[in-house]
């Protein structure tokens, strides 16, 4: 179930408000991050890749309640979620 649908199906008014809403995106800045082009492409690709490591997973966790319900939502192995956390200190 997506942000959305969750905030629908929870929500007992007709309109959905911000307290519906996880914190993540009610908190949305709207800026990508894009890396310096006076740095080499294969640098500017690895930050602008560690970047959205870190948004994404940052993301997933925020959606969900436990690692489990945010590997299965990420579609991939539980164990490599924790390796991302810990390797981009998500969460410690």
């Amino acid at each position: 179930m997506n942000t959305i649908e969750r905030a629908v199906s929870l929500c007992d008014k007709e309109l959905i408000s911000c307290a519906e809403l996880p914190e993540h995106i009610v908190n949305y800045k709207g800026t990508t991050f894009i890396p310096s082009s006076s740095l080499p492409y294969k640098e500017a690709l690895k930050i602008a890749m560690e970047e959205f490591h870190k948004n994404y997973i940052k993301s997933i966790l925020g959606e969900s309640n436990t690692l489990t319900e945010a590997s299965k939502k990420a579609g991939i192995d539980r164990k490599t979620l924790y390796r991302l956390i810990k390797r981009f200190r998500i969460r410690e």
